[in-house]
């Protein structure tokens, strides 16, 4: 039936249009009944459809509205879009024209749109509020590479058309790295770009995204940043005489090489180098001929006063200079002056130690020139000790001790005058 009109409880003229009917009787077959409501003449656009779905019922009479069957249909629809420069009035659900003055907005979508500003029309339309009206720009990409954040989907571009995201087969490995990132929100207040979706900037990681770095796909998950290596290519894709390499440990990408050697179950390029320990280099110098290493020799000599010492990361040890070790010991000795002895042995002193020397050859007379230190006496007291002599006579001898010791020039310079000798002893 066209052009019934009916007039609710509410006085409001609504003018209806029967689309469909369809119906097996008695059959206990569902029988759908569609209808439509017209365009009212206020410039809205009542953009809906009640449909009824019947169990064993008996077709409308025209002009009837279903009450009740299955689902409950509505006499009169709610949704209701206006037309550009027009905005819904939420009282009296009219579209009413909006302001013209210097407060031009648009409407989009329910939303009000501010003089100049971007806004987007679904995910191909990138427009501009300009004077009251959308001047909008088709074919437009507001999706990114990020967008595409299932792994195994990759982002798609062509010219002319709308971008999406397709399948896309990889081949992900188990390593898997994680690192704390800090994420930047962009908030743009003038111009919005097409890397910019919903306030998220999908040039920065955010949560739930995946993207592409490098050979690695990341995602962001409780705020840290897991990537898996991901390698694109099989060993299918070499041709002969290549080996697909996929070294986990190397940031570089997979590829296929022609010149390989194998070292502990790693593959190393043709020409590649690397160090075995701190004397041993080894590099990969031919397919067929493999691995080839060189061991550093060394060859250290140093002076008397010098050892040689070990440094870490270094394969030769270097020459050191050993640290003076010049100082007074203690020697037990028993004195026998002219058949006159000590009962016992008795304490004497002796420096003992090693200082630097060297000796330099010159290009002048007398060609030589020698550094001669020596571990001598820096300080000397004398005291007495008892001696007994044959028949019992008992005489005082004086003896030196050293107090302390230094490195000097080895000529002898009796220029250490002796302390006093201590009474007591």
């Amino acid at each position: 039936m066209v052009g019934q009109t009916s007039t609710p409880k509410s006085g409001v003229v609504t003018t209806t249009e029967m689309v469909g009917q369809t119906t097996t009787p008695k059959s206990g077959v569902v029988t759908t009944a569609e209808y439509s409501t017209a365009t009212p003449s206020h410039n809205c656009s009542w953009d809906c459809k009640c449909f009824v779905t019947c169990q064993n019922q008996k077709l409308l009479a025209e002009g009837e509205l279903p009450s009740r069957c299955g689902t409950e249909a509505a006499t009169e629809c709610d949704l209701c879009t206006c037309e550009s420069g027009y905005i819904k009035d939420s009282k009296t659900r009219k579209c009413i024209q909006m302001d013209t003055g210097c407060n031009r907005r648009c409407v989009y979508n329910g939303k009000t749109i501010e003089e100049g500003s971007y806004f987007w029309r679904g995910d191909c339309q990138y427009c501009q509020c300009l004077d009251g009206k959308e001047h909008c720009q088709n074919n437009v990409c507001r999706l990114s590479q990020a967008a595409c954040d299932e792994i195994g989907q990759r982002f798609v571009e062509m010219p002319g058309t709308c971008c999406y995201c397709a399948p896309y087969n990889v081949t992900i490995t188990t390593s898997t790295l994680a690192t704390t990132i800090a994420f930047v929100t962009s908030n743009p207040t003038t111009e919005v770009n097409n890397c910019i979706y919903d306030g998220v900037d999908y040039n920065q990681p955010s949560p739930h995204n995946i993207w592409e770095n490098g050979c690695n796909i990341c995602r962001c998950e409780n705020n840290t940043q897991e990537c898996s290596k991901v390698c694109r290519l099989e060993q299918s894709s070499c041709g002969d005489g290549e080996i697909l390499m996929n070294d986990l440990t190397s940031d570089e990408c997979c590829e296929c090489v022609a010149q390989v050697c194998e070292v502990d179950g790693v593959y190393k390029k043709f020409g590649e180098s690397w160090n075995v320990d701190d004397c041993v280099t080894c590099s990969c110098v031919d397919f067929t001929t493999g691995v080839h290493c060189e061991s550093r020799e060394c060859n250290a000599t140093c002076d008397v006063t010098q050892t040689l010492e070990l440094v870490e990361g270094e394969c030769c040890p270097k020459c050191v200079d050993q640290a003076p070790s010049c100082s007074p010991v203690a020697i037990q000795h028993v004195i026998n002056l002219d058949g006159c002895v000590t009962e016992g042995s008795v304490q004497l002193t002796a420096c003992v130690g090693s200082c630097a020397s060297n000796v330099t050859m010159i290009d002048s007379p007398p060609f030589i020139q020698t550094n001669c230190h020596c571990c001598k006496p820096d300080d000397i007291r004398h005291r007495n000790v008892t001696l007994t002599c044959p028949g019992g006579r008992m005489v005082d001898h004086m003896i030196p001790e050293i107090l302390s010791c230094a490195c000097a020039e080895c000529a002898y310079e009796p220029a250490i005058k002796p302390t006093q000798p201590d009474q007591n002893n």
